[in-house]
């Protein structure tokens, strides 16, 4: 390990590099069309559920949502509660720092996607 860290391996290990047919046309996930940028962006972005792909028959388990969801009587709501901890990387539009994932953020996504144009 340590002769790896001294010609600069170790730095490159993080780095992963996926070859496109074709270039992406962006990471605004509202906005997207291709399969391409769709691929990257599953990758980056992070849902509340995600799937656990071992268990047999699979199964929805919390990703960033602290739980599973809450279901109201009629099916018709359902109740996250995020996880704490959980930061988008800093940046200017925070303020230069971090800043912590909210249920907002969730429901703004959703907002863009439904009264897109």
């Amino acid at each position: 390990m340590a002769a790896a860290q001294e010609n600069g391996q170790s730095a490159r290990a993080k780095v992963l590099r996926y070859a496109f047919r074709v270039a992406e046309t962006g990471f605004d996930p509202a906005q997207v069309n291709d399969i391409y940028s769709s691929n990257v962006n599953a990758n980056i972005f992070d849902a509340p559920l995600t799937y656990d792909f071992l268990a047999r028959p699979a199964k929805i388990v919390p990703n960033t949502a602290a739980a599973l969801p809450e279901i109201s009587s009629d099916f018709r709501t359902l109740t996250f509660q995020i996880r704490p901890g959980i930061y988008f990387q800093d940046h200017a539009a925070f303020g230069g720092k971090a800043r912590e994932l909210t249920a907002a953020d969730y429901a703004y996504s959703i907002k863009r996607f439904t009264t897109r144009g």
